[in-house]
């Protein structure tokens, strides 16, 4: 985003950031895919997730600057890394912008209180690399539906007293994006929302990784599934 000079001392100028400047410095290995990714791709690809957030009446609680946040990715990288790491990258500052998007509009909704013992998670699900770009969309659905099932399952498996704690994983229909990285990649993406009580965070990540891991080994041996950011506020 743009930032203004607005001192006393100088004339008013405008100084724009790009990808090159420090704080948004990328990792080397992808550097030089996402050179050319134009900012009014992310703004796409903000208001849409910011739209699948609304859907699922997300909160996004708390700062994004104090938020604990994680990445997972239920497969190994081959040799479509770099590819895989640089989808990665622009989705997470598209994520971050969707994220405070929603929190601007919370500001004028009817205000949602969860209760205090639950827990909300939100986090962009996608491939970040497919061998086949058609159907991913469908693919990225089935795979989540998996996830889904074999979290909750090993979560209520797992608790101490069965039955008294309450899971439920939901997400949205994927949106297909083109990649910035190349005319003919896809780029599903599917907004999730994870709300929890009765069970301890970590366990709930170790469940989620368990069974991203599960579908991605059930799914196309080409898709590298991913999570990205799952935000929670402590």
């Amino acid at each position: 985003m743009p930032q203004f000079n607005l001192s006393a001392e100088k004339t008013p100028s405008l100084q724009p950031q790009t990808l090159s400047d420090t704080n948004l410095r990328p990792p080397a290995m992808v550097e030089a895919l996402i050179r050319g990714v134009r900012w009014d791709w992310l703004f796409d690809v903000a208001g849409n997730l910011a739209g699948k957030f609304r859907a699922l009446g997300m909160i996004c609680p708390g700062s994004p600057n104090e938020m604990k946040s994680a990445v997972l990715m239920g497969s190994e990288l081959a040799e479509n890394a770099a590819v895989a790491a640089a989808h990665s990258w622009v989705v997470a500052l598209a994520q971050r912008a969707a994220i405070e998007i929603r929190q601007l509009e919370l500001l004028e909704e009817p205000r949602i209180v969860l209760p205090s013992d639950m827990m909300e998670m939100t986090c962009v699900a996608f491939f970040a690399s497919s061998a086949k770009t058609r159907g991913t969309g469908k693919r990225l659905t089935k795979a989540l539906r998996s996830v889904a099932g074999h979290m909750t399952l090993d979560c209520e498996s797992g608790a101490t007293v069965p039955g008294t704690g309450i899971i439920q994983m939901v997400h949205s229909l994927p949106v297909q994006m083109v990649s910035p990285l190349g005319e003919e990649m896809a780029l599903p993406l599917a907004a999730v929302r994870i709300r929890f009580k009765g069970f301890e965070t970590p366990d709930v990540m170790a469940a989620l990784k368990a069974a991203l891991e599960l579908a991605a080994k059930q799914g196309d041996a080409g898709d590298v599934l991913v999570m990205s950011n799952l935000w929670n506020a402590e």
